[in-house]
């Protein structure tokens, strides 16, 4: 039995009303696809050729017009720079030495209130940490009861708030300090230049570099210490006991600073630098042997050499008169070194 032809393929779109079920219909609607799909990619070449030859004419008159474009066109001025930010205004608080704020070149007198003056400092001690009201509380108020306490800080505030407030000409006169949810702390919006924060950042900057046997820049760091430290911290306040670990900590760094300096200076034989940096050693603690020693060298060094051994008199009858015993071996050795 012979195999029936097989059924010609169903063609996905309609040929047209000429197209005919039967085999020979068949062959007729293939040569008519076949004629139209020649057509289709002739017309689709020349379209491609079309195009191209419309890019080329776009491109020369391009090269045409555009050196006559720019003088057509209306001149766009660039957008304007941002405005720049407002400068912060500076407020510096001194708590080396004796105490004092400016704002800018104002400072800031008439603290009435002992107590609003050490709460901006305490807050001055940690410009970037708030404090708790309760802890603030502790410092200042201890003996008193919640309420009580509670009204004295804000009666604290309120002075601080006020007197930073006329200097800075604020409409409220309400600025400098930030109370938010029992939290204390500086006004971020102003731009805070706190001494005891700048040396303190310097002397760790320093010890840092050395770290790294970078001397030059630790030099350099400690050199701007030195000029920005100008006492014991709050002099005026020697018995406020909250005060003393942060001062002790601020002056142990002070004699470390002087102590490497002299040392350094005395490398490079600056005697005469080596004498003031002694002198301040000495004037930190009278009893300091380290800083005696420093000045008997100098005054040798300077040819100064009466000057050396009255050095060594007045080191000799500080630590009598303190604590009752003599120099060191080391102190005594240079005046044989030196003839004295």
């Amino acid at each position: 039995m012979q195999a029936s032809p097989a059924a010609p393929p169903r063609l996905p779109f309609v040929l047209g009303d000429d197209a005919s079920s039967t085999p020979d219909g068949a062959s007729a609607s293939a040569t008519a696809v076949l004629e139209r799909l020649d057509a289709l990619h002739g017309l689709m070449t020349q379209t491609r050729a079309d195009i191209e030859a419309l890019r080329q004419i776009s491109a020369h008159l391009v090269q045409l017009v555009e050196p006559q474009a720019g003088a057509l066109l209306p001149t766009v001025s660039a957008p304007p720079p941002p405005s720049s930010a407002v400068v912060p205004i500076e407020v510096h608080v001194r708590l080396l030495g004796t105490f004092e704020v400016r704002v800018g070149s104002r400072a800031i007198e008439r603290w009435r209130s002992r107590k609003a003056r050490q709460l901006l400092a305490l807050l001055a001690l940690t410009p970037g940490r708030p404090l708790a009201r309760d802890a603030l509380i502790e410092v200042f108020w201890p003996e008193a009861d919640p309420a009580r306490g509670a009204n004295n800080l804000s009666i604290a505030v309120h002075h601080v708030r006020s007197r930073l407030g006329e200097a800075l000409e604020a409409s409220d006169g309400n600025r400098g300090l930030i109370v938010e949810q029992g939290l204390y702390r500086l006004d971020p919006d102003l731009d805070w230049r706190i001494d005891a924060v700048e040396f303190g950042g310097l002397v760790l900057r320093a010890k840092a570099a050395l770290g790294l046997d970078r001397e030059v820049e630790a030099r350099a760091d400690l050199e701007a210490a030195l000029r920005v430290y100008g006492g014991e911290l709050l002099e005026s306040d020697l018995t406020e006991e909250w005060v003393q670990e942060p001062r002790e900590t601020l002056a142990s760094q002070y004699g470390w600073a002087v102590g490497w300096m002299v040392a350094c200076v005395a490398g490079d034989r600056d005697w005469e630098r080596v004498l003031q940096l002694g002198q301040l050693l000495v004037q930190r603690d009278p009893c300091d042997e380290v800083g005696h020693r420093w000045l008997m060298r100098a005054h040798v060094a300077l040819g100064n050499r009466a000057a050396a051994l009255r050095q060594f008199r007045a080191c000799e009858v500080r630590l009598r008169e303190e604590f009752d015993v003599e120099p060191s071996e080391e102190t005594r050795a240079l005046l044989g070194e030196f003839g004295l």
